[in-house]
Protein backbone atom coordinates (compact mmCIF):
# COMPACT_ATOMS: atom_id res chain seq x y z
CA UNK A 1 0.00 0.00 0.00
CA UNK A 2 3.19 2.34 -0.17
CA UNK A 3 2.73 5.37 -2.33
CA UNK A 4 6.42 5.39 -3.79
CA UNK A 5 6.82 1.78 -4.91
CA UNK A 6 10.37 2.82 -6.17
CA UNK A 7 11.13 4.39 -3.25
CA UNK A 8 10.04 1.23 -1.35
CA UNK A 9 11.95 -1.26 -3.37
CA UNK A 10 14.94 0.75 -3.14
CA UNK A 11 14.59 0.44 0.72
CA UNK A 12 14.15 -3.10 0.30
CA UNK A 13 17.24 -3.32 -2.03
CA UNK A 14 19.15 -1.70 0.73
CA UNK A 15 17.96 -3.73 3.53
CA UNK A 16 18.16 -7.33 1.08
CA UNK A 17 20.75 -9.97 1.28
CA UNK A 18 20.02 -11.80 -1.31
CA UNK A 19 16.42 -10.85 -3.08
CA UNK A 20 13.29 -8.45 -2.99
CA UNK A 21 9.94 -9.86 -3.57
CA UNK A 22 6.59 -7.36 -3.96
CA UNK A 23 3.14 -8.97 -4.52
CA UNK A 24 0.73 -6.88 -6.16
CA UNK A 25 -2.55 -7.25 -7.13
CA UNK A 26 -3.84 -8.35 -10.99
CA UNK A 27 -6.63 -6.46 -11.69
CA UNK A 28 -9.33 -7.29 -14.44
CA UNK A 29 -9.46 -5.91 -17.67
CA UNK A 30 -13.39 -5.25 -17.40
CA UNK A 31 -13.55 -5.49 -13.72
CA UNK A 32 -16.76 -3.31 -12.15
CA UNK A 33 -14.30 -1.53 -9.92
CA UNK A 34 -12.29 -0.45 -12.92
CA UNK A 35 -15.26 0.89 -14.81
CA UNK A 36 -16.43 2.79 -11.67
CA UNK A 37 -13.02 4.28 -11.28
CA UNK A 38 -13.14 5.89 -14.68
CA UNK A 39 -16.09 7.24 -14.33
CA UNK A 40 -15.54 8.42 -10.33
CA UNK A 41 -11.47 9.16 -10.14
CA UNK A 42 -11.00 9.96 -14.15
CA UNK A 43 -8.51 6.82 -14.41
CA UNK A 44 -9.15 2.72 -14.53
CA UNK A 45 -7.11 2.03 -12.20
CA UNK A 46 -8.83 2.08 -8.88
CA UNK A 47 -5.40 1.51 -6.66
CA UNK A 48 -1.82 0.39 -6.84
CA UNK A 49 -1.36 -2.90 -8.76
CA UNK A 50 0.48 -5.10 -10.59
CA UNK A 51 -0.04 -2.84 -13.75
CA UNK A 52 1.12 0.18 -12.29
CA UNK A 53 3.35 -1.12 -9.75
CA UNK A 54 5.45 -3.05 -12.35
CA UNK A 55 5.99 -0.24 -14.89
CA UNK A 56 7.36 1.92 -12.46
CA UNK A 57 9.78 -0.64 -11.11
CA UNK A 58 10.84 -1.04 -15.14
CA UNK A 59 10.88 3.00 -15.67
CA UNK A 60 13.14 2.88 -12.53
CA UNK A 61 15.36 0.30 -13.94
CA UNK A 62 13.87 -2.52 -12.11
CA UNK A 63 13.21 -5.75 -14.11
CA UNK A 64 11.88 -8.40 -11.75
CA UNK A 65 10.87 -11.80 -12.39
CA UNK A 66 6.90 -12.12 -12.07
CA UNK A 67 5.03 -15.71 -11.04
CA UNK A 68 1.07 -14.82 -11.81
CA UNK A 69 -1.68 -16.81 -10.19
CA UNK A 70 -3.48 -19.25 -12.70
CA UNK A 71 -6.67 -18.54 -10.97
CA UNK A 72 -9.53 -15.50 -10.55
CA UNK A 73 -10.53 -15.86 -6.90
CA UNK A 74 -14.14 -14.26 -7.60
CA UNK A 75 -15.92 -11.70 -5.24
CA UNK A 76 -19.09 -12.81 -3.79
CA UNK A 77 -21.41 -10.71 -1.40
CA UNK A 78 -24.52 -11.46 0.38
CA UNK A 79 -26.44 -8.49 -0.52
CA UNK A 80 -26.50 -5.74 -2.78
CA UNK A 81 -25.35 -3.73 0.06
CA UNK A 82 -22.47 -5.51 1.32
CA UNK A 83 -21.13 -4.69 -2.37
CA UNK A 84 -22.03 -1.18 -2.61
CA UNK A 85 -19.89 -1.16 0.46
CA UNK A 86 -17.13 -3.84 -1.17
CA UNK A 87 -16.86 -1.06 -4.10
CA UNK A 88 -16.72 1.99 -1.72
CA UNK A 89 -13.87 0.68 0.76
CA UNK A 90 -11.82 -0.47 -3.43
CA UNK A 91 -12.58 3.20 -4.52
CA UNK A 92 -11.85 4.66 -1.06
CA UNK A 93 -14.99 6.88 -1.01
CA UNK A 94 -16.39 7.48 2.31
CA UNK A 95 -19.52 9.28 1.34
CA UNK A 96 -22.65 8.70 -0.52
CA UNK A 97 -22.09 11.45 -3.27
CA UNK A 98 -21.62 8.07 -6.09
CA UNK A 99 -24.08 5.39 -4.16
CA UNK A 100 -26.78 5.75 -6.82
CA UNK A 101 -24.32 5.59 -9.83
CA UNK A 102 -22.57 2.80 -8.49
CA UNK A 103 -25.79 0.80 -7.49
CA UNK A 104 -26.95 1.02 -10.90
CA UNK A 105 -23.69 -0.46 -12.48
CA UNK A 106 -23.42 -3.32 -9.85
CA UNK A 107 -27.29 -4.12 -11.00
CA UNK A 108 -25.96 -3.97 -14.00
CA UNK A 109 -22.57 -6.07 -14.16
CA UNK A 110 -22.83 -8.17 -11.19
CA UNK A 111 -24.61 -11.85 -11.40
CA UNK A 112 -27.30 -13.50 -8.81
CA UNK A 113 -25.88 -16.62 -8.01
CA UNK A 114 -27.45 -19.32 -5.34
CA UNK A 115 -28.57 -15.91 -3.63
CA UNK A 116 -25.30 -13.88 -3.47
CA UNK A 117 -24.28 -11.22 -6.05
CA UNK A 118 -21.18 -12.89 -7.93
CA UNK A 119 -18.84 -10.24 -9.00
CA UNK A 120 -16.97 -10.49 -12.59
CA UNK A 121 -13.88 -8.85 -10.11
CA UNK A 122 -11.83 -11.30 -8.47
CA UNK A 123 -8.36 -11.52 -7.04
CA UNK A 124 -5.24 -12.68 -8.67
CA UNK A 125 -1.77 -11.72 -7.33
CA UNK A 126 1.71 -11.51 -8.77
CA UNK A 127 5.13 -12.01 -6.77
CA UNK A 128 7.85 -9.82 -8.71
CA UNK A 129 11.15 -10.78 -6.96
CA UNK A 130 14.00 -9.20 -8.30
CA UNK A 131 18.48 -9.69 -6.79
CA UNK A 132 19.19 -6.43 -6.40
CA UNK A 133 22.89 -6.57 -7.11
CA UNK A 134 21.95 -8.25 -10.47
CA UNK A 135 20.62 -4.74 -11.84
CA UNK A 136 22.79 -2.48 -13.68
Amino acid sequence: TSPDIVGYARKMERLSRKACYIAMRVPIHDGVVGELSLRIHGCWHDSPNFVVGYNALLQAGITGHVVMEESVRHWRDASLEEALARAKRHLRLHDNRHDDMIVDTLKRRLVLRNGEQFWPDGMRSALVWWHPTARP
